[in-house]
């Protein structure tokens, strides 16, 4: 029941609000292989993280971003299941053994890469029946891709792009008003220059 209100509460805000994939927020798998490694985290490895909601949980992904194991975190002492690969199944649905993994934190609607990880034993490299004690991290928010017009000298910047797409247009400084003397058809960017219209001889 937990499992569907956590695909049901992602699916519902998460996916309108139109994230680009690289941050994508990875939903629960409830994967049980057989074997796994345990990754347990300290008092210590959540001072860094961000205030966590009722409902945040950690996922392990395998190199190839796949939930190899999840569970539901509260700010103290909390343990995760990284899954290893089921060997009677023809499909690879876990971690080999020598394999690199990494967490992510989802809170909300939000999403946190965990990096810099330090550990008291092991490592994010599975080894069947290992424990990993993982005392210390950074919690770093996905940001996704925004394209856009990164130049805040151009006409068209846009503050929340991170990714230039070509589009800057350049200020062309002029006057502006129709009905001005000197209006400037091609200006974009008012320069405070227009002269009013004097009738006379």
């Amino acid at each position: 029941m937990n499992y569907l209100f956590k695909l049901l509460f992602v699916t519902l805000i998460a996916l309108p609000l139109g994230v680009n994939a690289q941050c994508d927020i990875p939903l629960p798998n409830d994967l049980n292989t057989g074997s796994n490694m345990t990754i347990l985290m300290t008092g210590s490895f959540f001072s860094q993280a961000p205030i966590l909601n009722d409902d945040a949980y950690l996922v392990v992904l395998s190199s190839d971003g796949e939930v190899v194991g999840d569970n539901t975190v509260n700010g103290s002492t909390s343990s995760v299941a990284a899954w290893g690969d089921d060997s009677s199944t023809p499909e690879k649905d876990g971690l080999s053994s020598g394999e690199v993994f990494s967490l992510q934190l989802v809170n909300g609607i939000d999403l946190y890469n965990i990096s810099n990880a330090i550990f008291q034993t092991g490592s994010f490299t599975f080894t069947i029946n290992a424990t990993a004690v993982l005392v210390s991290a950074e919690f770093n928010i996905c940001l996704p891709n925004i394209e856009g017009c990164t130049d805040p000298d151009a006409f068209n910047f846009d503050i929340e792009a991170n990714i230039d797409n070509g589009t800057c247009i350049a200020k062309i400084f002029g006057c502006m008003d129709l009905v001005a003397f000197n209006y400037d058809e091609n200006a974009n960017t008012n320069d405070e220059s227009c002269i009013a219209v004097i009738d006379g001889c």
